[in-house]
């Protein structure tokens, strides 16, 4: 058992390593996504009450933080924006809202009759794509449509752009589809049977990874299209993560981390890596650390836990409590961790730099 491997860390899992500077705060709201902003300044925690409060991660908490509501259109989902400090969020009213961590907020309108239900962005490119309906729209940072794809065979259910922003993968019924963003043309069309619930690109570019609603990972070579079946999983995936090397793609759906050796040919033939376990709990949210070999989990019973890819063991960041872990990011240096809750509670955690989980006895 996964538990017993790294010492009884799964045990109660009620200490904090001393690592880790734990706050938390109370949003009253079942919390549906969280981001930190391109500079590590801000979280903005998104909750089901129609709001969203823009927090400070300099030792704020919810007193400090900007409260922004939107005349009851329901939040679907939210990214870092692509240009500045703020956030880019979908509403089921067919808009997408610029807000500033002061609160001061820019509306588009995307479509009047669909909701904003994915978004995913291209930094590098200042360019964000999302979908309403079967539709699918590349927006620039004025809110121009630059490309635009109507008519998925299916509602497409997860988006994300190649590292270069160049292409857009669609997950849909069936597999996935990949558009070029610059000539609007289908540049690959990824074949796998069944419901593909979200999908990822690897920072290098060599793979796109999907989850099914058949509780699988199906993985694509990029280059020749070979792909592989990663099975297994007891419920699910609900969150995909790539370490910052693209060696290994991190899931959610068991009762620990699985990461997957994505390295050289891909993943065929390795079992996958496990570690992380929290008694009687099941993984819920993923988050490889942006520079290092670690991932951050959030369980079904609202532990989370940091873990050494490459060496299995794990520190305890936040204790059981709160309801399942919805929602979690690093900031961009790494050195804050940030989760939310089902019951509405966001925890910030600090990391001491160069304190890796590998580096401390279980408690």
């Amino acid at each position: 058992m996964p538990g017993d491997r790294l010492g009884g860390v799964d045990r109660g899992a009620r200490i904090v390593a001393p690592q880790v500077d734990l706050s938390s705060e109370e949003f009253g709201a079942y919390v549906i996504a969280i981001d930190v902003n391109r500079s590590g300044a801000h979280a903005s925690i998104v909750t089901g009450s129609g709001e969203a409060w823009i927090a400070p991660l300099n030792g704020g908490g919810k007193a400090a933080a900007v409260r922004t509501a939107f005349d009851a259109a329901m939040v679907l989902s939210q990214v870092p924006d692509v240009a500045g400090d703020g956030f880019l969020i979908g509403l089921d009213d067919g808009t997408a809202r610029r807000i500033q961590p002061d609160g001061t907020e820019e509306k588009f309108t995307l479509g009047t009759d669909r909701w904003v239900e994915n978004l995913t962005a291209a930094p590098s490119r200042g360019l964000f794509a999302c979908s309403l309906g079967r539709r699918v729209l590349v927006v620039d940072t004025a809110g121009e449509t630059v490309a635009r794809w109507d008519d998925h065979a299916s509602t497409p259910a997860g988006l994300c752009f190649s590292p270069d922003g160049g292409l857009v993968a669609v997950a849909r019924y069936n597999g996935v589809t990949v558009w070029d963003v610059e000539t609007g043309r289908q540049a690959h069309d990824l074949f796998w049977r069944g419901s593909h619930t979200g999908v990822s690109w690897s920072k290098d570019g060599a793979f796109i990874v999907t989850a099914t609603q058949d509780r699988d990972l199906h993985c694509w070579s990029v280059a020749d299209g070979k792909d592989y079946r990663m099975s297994g999983y007891p419920s699910k995936i609900r969150d995909l993560s790539w370490s910052w090397d693209s060696q290994y793609v991190c899931a959610s759906g068991a009762d620990a981390v699985t990461a997957w050796y994505c390295g050289g040919g891909g993943p065929a033939g390795r079992p996958p890596i496990e570690l992380g376990y929290a008694y009687d709990s099941t993984v819920a949210r993923v988050s490889c650390h942006p520079s290092e070999l670690m991932v951050a989990a959030g369980y079904s019973n609202g532990t989370v836990l940091i873990g050494d890819i490459t060496n299995g063991e794990a520190l305890i960041a936040k204790p059981s409590g709160g309801g399942a872990a919805t929602a979690l990011d690093w900031s961009p240096d790494g050195a804050t961790l940030v989760a939310g809750t089902e019951t509405g509670t966001a925890a910030i955690m600090r990391v001491e730099p160069s304190k890796r989980p590998g580096s401390v006895s279980s408690p």
